[in-house]
């Protein structure tokens, strides 16, 4: 946990009688401040958009999501969103740990440019949204950037795996599909399993190395199926051509990686 003290009865009088903070902690208790819930829209809007900076995320499957500890305060983030005609989904109970969740679900084109007014511009998860709106808009020489890129915005999370494992499965392989790329994974990390069924885990890591030009997808035979028909599998192939990869741009990042200019 984290807290703040403070020494200046000013700021403390400001804090909990003009915004009414309550003392101590504020993960079961804190509630938007009547200050800005009698207010306009768009200062609303502001407050929204600060909580959704802090404690919001953007997914690696493209969506938003909102986990709190308190019903309140995840009612009113709701009721902000639902103001603004923003579609979400909003969950009624809480879950097993006692989170309240609100996520918008897969974002495209559209919804995203609702959400993206909502993330301070030009931060990491401003340009995840602007990403699924735009695509990638970085232009590099070389693979090793490519990867310290990739490395950067999308370092590993799981265990099971990330996206550079899945990149080198790929380039390694040079076409493959994705029963494939789980059963190197598998035996790379000594897995029982991974991805369910129809391997659908890796479709997240296999959308980015789509989207980043760096592999490129057909539909391809593999046989006659068991009882019917043919089995269509999505077959991966991996673009050598290092100039037709685009990807994320981060104006942070220009100190060590060379961008292209477009």
């Amino acid at each position: 946990e984290y807290y703040l003290a403070f020494h200046d009865k000013v700021i403390s009088r400001y804090l909990t009688k003009i915004l009414n903070f309550p003392n101590g902690s504020k993960t079961y208790t804190f509630k938007e401040p009547k200050i800005i819930k009698n207010s306009n829209k768009q200062f609303r809007k502001a407050y929204a958009k600060a909580v959704l900076m802090f404690e919001g995320g953007i997914g690696i499957k493209e969506d938003v999501q909102l986990g709190v500890k308190n019903e309140d305060f995840k009612n009113s983030i709701a009721e902000i969103l639902n103001m603004h005609n923003i579609n979400f989904k909003n969950k009624e109970d809480c879950d097993s740990n006692g989170i309240w969740r609100i996520w918008s679900g897969k974002l495209k084109k559209e919804s995203a440019k609702e959400w993206l007014s909502f993330f301070e511009e030009n931060t990491e998860k401003w340009y995840q949204i602007y990403e699924i709106i735009n695509g990638y808009q970085g232009k590099i020489k070389s693979r090793k950037e490519a990867i310290n890129i990739l490395n950067s915005i999308y370092p590993k999370r799981s265990k099971k795996a990330s996206l550079l494992e899945i990149f080198f499965i790929i380039k390694n392989l040079n076409k493959t599909h994705r029963y494939e790329i789980v059963k190197k994974l598998c035996k790379n990390n000594k897995l029982k399993s991974y991805g369910g069924k129809w391997a659908h885990s890796l479709m997240p890591y296999l959308n980015i190395l789509k989207k980043a030009k760096i592999i490129t997808v057909e539909k391809a035979r593999f046989g006659p199926k068991k009882s019917f028909g043919t089995i269509i599998r999505d077959l991966y192939t991996y673009n050598s051509n290092i100039k037709e990869w685009k990807v994320p741009y981060r104006p942070w990042l220009e100190k060590e990686i060379d961008y292209l200019k477009n």
